[in-house]
């Protein structure tokens, strides 16, 4: 492969990436960098203005992009200016994304909410079942191979802030030398009071298929089992896609999803995370029409702690 008739140029980008990071503080601490290659930064703040246009350091995207000659290119970021209107009108002035190599964490108002987690195998699932499955073009799927490997050799913080309404006070941004949380799901330690398994078989048509003791369950329940029936394209592309089996379980403070009995990255979480969760959804969704959306997810999550179960859906094999 050629080198680069300008090897000046990632000089002037990686100059340009210190500077904008040069004022956040420390780079993140990992636990168990990779030995061969591994890259830290300390928190990048990206501000939107009230038209929905980003710029870092008080540098526009526009003008970011002319000093790193395209190569940092931010203008992607532009959010529709309805979007930074209703963030400012609900006061949620900042979202932190926390990246590490077991894992996304996600702040909002310096707020923790759930964690994405992952590991060696949950990447590699996800690197099979994108090669395998064709649901993804050439290119794309070339280019999520290519990235795959490279989420647990990076460290990066990345905050995104909105303007602020008239008077609002301030909320500060999470100390970024605090003791981060722990990533990953805790075994319940007492036996959760619902547990519940459900499983699915599909046909051709996409028609759910179980026992009659099964129906009848679920009617109990004010369920129809006709109520999981999917299209048949859907059934024809996931086929087509070589998935025989999807499982979405939830285990202790975790929500797992698993493809072909291959167990994909998955979402963590603590009391704290949940009621956090709560507090968001009620903050964005503060009018009349959604009063009853509201009350659901304020008596559902904190369920969850006691809760455990599964819905697997079984596909038809290919050629039916």
């Amino acid at each position: 492969m050629k080198a680069t008739r300008h090897p000046w140029l990632w000089l002037v980008v990686l100059a340009s990436f210190l500077w904008l990071t040069a004022c956040a503080g420390p780079a993140q601490e990992v636990s168990n960098p990779d030995p061969g290659f591994f890259l830290s930064l300390s928190r990048l703040v990206i501000d939107i203005d009230n038209e929905g246009l980003p710029s870092v350091g008080g540098v526009s995207a526009d003008r970011l992009s002319q000093l790193t000659f395209g190569m940092v290119d931010l203008r992607w970021l532009r959010l529709d200016p309805a979007y930074v209107r209703w963030f400012t009108d609900v006061n949620l002035q900042h979202i932190e994304f926390v990246h590490r190599e077991d894992g996304m964490l996600l702040y909002v108002n310096a707020a923790p909410l759930p964690t994405l987690t992952w590991d060696d195998d949950s990447l590699s699932a996800v690197q099979q079942v994108v090669s395998e499955s064709g649901l993804f073009t050439p290119q794309v799927g070339q280019l999520i191979e290519m990235f795959i490997p490279f989420l647990q050799r990076l460290a990066v913080d990345v905050t995104v802030r909105f303007p602020l309404a008239a008077g609002a006070e301030v909320i500060s941004l999470r100390d970024p030398t605090a003791q981060p949380e722990e990533i990953g799901a805790q075994v319940a330690e007492t036996t959760p009071m619902l547990t519940m398994h459900l499983t699915l078989e599909y046909d051709a048509q996409g028609k759910v298929v179980v026992r009659p003791e099964t129906a009848q369950a679920l009617r109990a329940l004010g369920v129809e089992v006709q109520q999981f029936a999917l299209a048949p394209e859907t059934i024809q592309g996931l086929v087509a896609a070589n998935i025989q089996q999807m499982t979405v379980r939830k285990a202790g403070e975790g929500l797992f999803v698993l493809i072909n009995d291959k167990p994909l990255p998955h979402i963590t979480w603590n009391d704290e995370n949940l009621a956090n969760s709560a507090g968001l959804i009620s903050q964005l969704f503060y009018t009349p029409e959604y009063a009853f959306t509201r009350q659901t997810v304020e008596s559902v999550l904190p369920l969850l702690a006691d809760m455990d179960g599964s819905v697997t859906l079984r596909l038809p094999e290919g050629g039916q």
